[in-house]
């Protein structure tokens, strides 16, 4: 299937989608032996691409599982330097993290080079829900579930849950969530008045963190990702 060039470059791992527009400009890659452009497309599974000579090869997609610790933040590079999560996966493969856990969230985060898988396990109209487990620092009462399942305003719009019910003797709640948005647990549970001590995510999807020691990954199988998607 015909994609845009740069976006087979990224995908490949050579470099970012803007970084492929400056060597597509310099003319550095040639597709079936032919200067390209920008705007050019080509099949990665049928053209020959180079850069500088060199062919281009698909980089094979991986999925990943991650338990991620507190203290790690879920970014490519970090400008304090603080320690990344892809410190903790040792592959070859240059993989980004599916949305994101502030650094002060351990638990279930995902991992990939596959910008579609990527795209439909964010985007809230596929309804993929992630399950929470908040401990508060107040017990937890019906009047707090009952409000996360109604719903409220934030500064940045109307906000509800899933399914919210008290745990481990009413200092914690289970949230479900399909949503997602920066803090919005915290932040509903600030809202609420009732503000977070831990923050731990365990499921997203079919997908948990069953057998999973804090700070290992694993790779998420085909059945697993047809099931998550489906």
């Amino acid at each position: 299937m015909k994609q845009r060039l740069q976006k087979i470059i990224a995908s490949s791992g050579i470099s970012s989608r803007r970084k492929a527009e400056d060597l597509i400009k310099n003319k550095r890659v040639k597709i079936n032996g032919s200067l390209a452009s920008l705007g050019s497309l080509a099949d990665p599974e049928s053209d020959d691409i180079k850069l500088d000579g060199k062919l281009i090869v698909p980089e094979e997609k991986k999925y990943i599982l991650l338990n991620k610790p507190e203290g790690y933040v879920c970014t490519m590079k970090d400008t304090h330097n603080r320690p990344i999560i892809n410190s903790l996966i040792n592959i070859s493969e240059r993989i980004f993290p599916i949305g994101r856990l502030d650094i002060n969230t351990s638990g279930l985060i995902l991992l990939t080079n596959d910008g579609n898988f990527s795209n439909i396990v964010n985007h809230p109209k596929n309804r993929i829900v992630k399950r929470y487990i908040a401990i508060t620092k107040k017990p937890v009462t019906f009047q707090i579930c009952e409000a996360l399942q109604k719903g409220f305003y934030l500064n940045d719009g109307f906000v509800k849950v899933d399914n919210a019910i008290p745990v481990n003797n009413n200092i914690g709640i289970q949230i479900d969530i399909h949503i997602g948005r920066n803090r919005i647990i915290r932040r509903m549970l600030e809202h609420l008045k009732n503000p977070l001590l831990n923050l731990k995510r365990t499921k997203i999807g079919n997908l948990n963190l069953y057998g999973l020691e804090l700070g290992r990954w694993r790779t998420i199988s085909k059945d697993e990702r047809d099931k998550l998607l489906s």
